[in-house]
This record gives C-alpha cells, structure tokens and sequence, in this order.
C-alpha cells in the first residue's frame, strides 16, 4: 500500500477491507466491493444522515463526504472515522458558499470538492486541510458544466454533464486547478446522468448512471484518463451510485 502523501504512517484499513476493494455509496448508505469492480458486496452501512450523501474519498483512516440535507437546506462536507462508522470526526457548512455538491476528494493537505449550477457553471474549490473554513482557492469554468472530480498524476480529472447526447465527454484539466483542458475523451454509446470519479495510481474508476436504460455500471478506464476500458460492472441490484473510491488510490 502506498504511503499517504501528507503522512509518516501507512495507511490503516479495516478489518474487512483489503487494498483492491472498492468503496462506494448510494444516496444513504456507504458499501463496499469486492476487488476493483464486481458484484459480491462484503459489506455496508446506514451512517444515519438526514440528508443525501454524495462523493466519497477515502484516505486510509477517514471517509470523506458531502451531505445535502433538502429539508434543512444545508450543504455540508463530512469526514467520518474509519470507513464504516456513524463516527462524524469534522463537518463544515458549505451552503453559503455553494449550490450544488457534486463529489470530494483529497490530495495531500488539501480537501477539494465540486460546486456545480447545473447549465451555468462549475466551481473547484480548494479547502485547506481535511478541513478547515480556509478556502485556498475557486476556479470557475463556465464552458464546461461537468460531474465528478478527482486528482490524477497532479491534474483535475472530471466529465461532462449532459442529458440529450448519445455520449459522454472526460476532461483533464492542467493542475489543481486552472480551466487549461489537458485532454479530453469521448465515450459513445451512453450518457451520464450522474458520475463520480476516483483514480487508484494506475487507474481511473467512473461510476455513472447511464442512459438509455438507467444502467448503473462502474467502468475502470486504464491510466489518467485514456478511453481504453479495462473492466466494467453493473449494480443495478444495490441502488444508483452517488459516490465512489478505491482502496488503492493515495488520493481521494
């Protein structure tokens, strides 16, 4: 296992949880995957929040996660002890500041996450620490209104939120974070109506809710992106996927 990048100490997982598996969640409830991508759950669990859980990042002792609470009006980012505890170690209300959280992660001494106005524009923001109220940066791209955010090889890997099209776009951006797109790729035969990213290392791990269908299917795209897919798997049966990491990753 690699070493955390902002740690002495190796990462620690749980007992029920190796180094390939892959952590994921629903709009309530956090699971976990055997290996990279398949169907055998080894475990999950109902962390009891009021609100709606979206992204997940995980960086060996803590879940990160983002909570919208409908009802209260209130958008938050949550960092959880361990991997599958009701244990809240940190929150921070974010609702001021934001419309829409689409997905977090983490990468050293910072937490990013993704504010999205669906049509009209989309905000990465940089949160010091695993966090704190110190906003280090916001970059705003209004071209490209995109879903999922995660650090890949020290760039903004994400993808293209659309609704009409026959496809779906992935987008590389240069560094943590400029709007100079790095390179792009273009995956025909769905669309996403929601996507969430993690990259392992070697790996970039896309969970989306593709169209036509409704089809929830995790797709492992091999490197920071490339359009070859090395492995994909359907989880139609557990519920639509709001969330997604891997225990391999050194970022979230």
């Amino acid at each position: 296992m690699t070493d955390c990048p902002c740690c002495s100490e190796p990462w620690v997982l749980g007992e029920q949880s190796a180094e390939g598996d892959t952590p994921w969640n629903t709009t309530s409830k956090l699971y976990l995957y055997l290996g990279q991508v398949s169907a055998t759950i080894i475990t999950s669990h109902d962390p009891g929040f009021s609100g709606v859980i979206q992204g997940h990042s995980l960086d060996g002792l803590s879940t990160f996660l983002t909570e919208t609470d409908f009802g209260a009006g209130t958008r938050k980012l949550m960092r959880l002890s361990g991997q599958f505890t009701s244990t809240v170690q940190s929150s921070l209300d974010v609702t001021s500041g934001s419309t829409q959280l689409s997905d977090v992660c983490w990468a050293g001494a910072s937490t990013y996450w993704l504010n999205r106005s669906p049509v009209v524009r989309m905000d990465f923001v940089e949160q010091s620490g695993k966090f704190t109220s110190t906003v280090k940066q916001s970059v705003r791209n209004t071209t490209y209104i995109t879903n999922g955010l995660t650090i890949g090889d020290g760039d903004t890997l994400t993808m293209l939120e659309i609704a009409a099209l026959n496809w779906v776009d992935f987008y590389r951006f240069s560094g943590q974070f400029t709007t100079t797109l790095k390179s792009t790729f273009r995956n025909t035969g769905n669309v996403e109506e929601q996507g969430y990213l993690t990259y392992d290392g070697s790996n970039t791990l896309a969970g989306m809710l593709e169209f036509p269908g409704s089809v929830n299917t995790i797709v492992v795209y091999s490197g920071a992106f490339t359009s070859t897919v090395k492995a994909s798997a359907n989880h139609d049966s557990v519920g639509t996927l709001t969330g997604l990491n891997s225990n391999q990753s050194n970022v979230g």
